[in-house]
C-alpha cells in the first residue's frame, strides 16, 4: 500500500505480487525496502526486496539468487519425550524469524544432526553470501523450536527448546557478543524444566525472540515448557546487554 494515502486517511490501493516471495524479514534498520528471504529446495538462498518506484508504488527485485555452502541443512526428524513413545514436532528448517540489523539478515532454523533434531543460525548479507554460521547440537539430546533475536550492537540471543529420551519439552537459550568469535554461542542456559509429555505430535511455533523496543540493546526470549499435564506454559526472559 502506498503510505501517504493511508495516513491521509482516503482509500489506499492494494498491490499484489504474484507467487511467494518467501519469508518476511523484521526490518531493524532505518530503512524502506521490504526484504524476503527463501530457502529453496536446491540448496540456495533468495532474497527479495519490495522497493518503491517515483510514483509511490512498489516493486519487487530479486536482490540475490545463489547457491549457500551450509553442510547442514535437511529437514529435522521429530523428537522423543521422556516417559512416553510418543514424538514430538522439532520445528522447522525455514526460519520462524528473520532479522535486518545492520545490513545483515539473520535466522535461525532447526535441521537434523545425526538423525536428532539441531539448531543452527546464520548471519547472511543481501548478496547471499555468509558472513557466520553456528550450530547447537548434541549426540544424546533434541534442540527444537527455534527463534534468534539480534540488537544494534549485533549481540544475538538464540531461543529455543530442548526434549530427548530422559527429559519433557524445557526450554534454553544460548547468547553470544559481537565481539565473541564468529560462529560461537556461550553455554546454554537453562530457563526452566518440563514436568510432562505432550500426548500428540504437534508442539507448534511456541517460540519467540524479540529486541527491547525501548533501549534497542537489551534482548528477550519467550520459550514453552510443559506442565505436569503435558500442556504447554510460557516462559518470558528479559536478556540484558550494555
Amino acid at each position: 500500500m502506498k503510505m501517504d494515502e493511508v495516513k491521509s486517511g482516503r482509500p489506499a490501493t492494494v498491490y499484489h505480487f504474484p507467487g511467494s516471495l518467501g519469508h518476511p524479514v523484521a526490518t531493524q534498520d532505518d530503512v524502506d525496502e521490504l526484504y524476503f528471504f527463501e530457502i529453496t529446495g536446491n540448496g540456495g538462498f533468495v532474497i527479495r526486496r519490495i522497493v518503491t518506484l517515483e510514483d509511490g508504488s512498489p516493486i519487487c527485485e530479486v536482490v540475490s539468487n545463489r547457491s549457500h555452502s551450509i553442510k547442514n541443512f535437511v529437514w529435522p526428524p521429530k523428537s522423543p519425550q521422556k516417559d512416553t513413545d510418543q514424538l514430538t514436532s522439532s520445528g522447522d528448517r525455514n526460519p520462524k524469524n528473520l532479522v535486518f540489523q545492520n545490513g545483515d539478515i539473520w535466522f535461525s532454523q532447526t535441521i537434523n544432526i545425526d538423525d536428532r533434531a539441531a539448531v543452527q543460525w546464520h548471519q547472511v548479507k543481501t548478496d547471499g553470501s555468509i558472513v557466520q554460521t553456528g550450530l547447537i547440537s548434541s549426540k544424546t539430546s533434541n534442540y527444537i523450536q527455534t527463534t534468534i533475536a539480534v540488537n544494534k550492537k549485533n549481540d544475538v540471543v538464540v531461543g529455543f527448546q530442548e526434549t530427548n529420551e530422559n527429559m519433557f519439552i524445557s526450554p534454553r537459550m544460548a547468547f553470544r557478543k559481537a565481539k565473541d568469535p564468529k560462529g560461537s554461542l556461550r553455554e546454554i542456559v537453562s530457563l526452566g524444566e518440563g514436568q510432562g509429555f505432550t500426548d500428540g505430535v504437534s508442539w507448534g511455533d511456541y517460540s519467540g525472540s524479540i529486541i527491547d523496543g525501548d533501549n534497542l540493546k537489551d534482548l528477550w526470549t519467550i520459550q514453552s515448557i510443559t506442565d505436569k499435564n503435558g500442556k504447554g506454559d510460557t516462559v518470558i526472559v528479559k536478556v540484558p546487554f550494555r
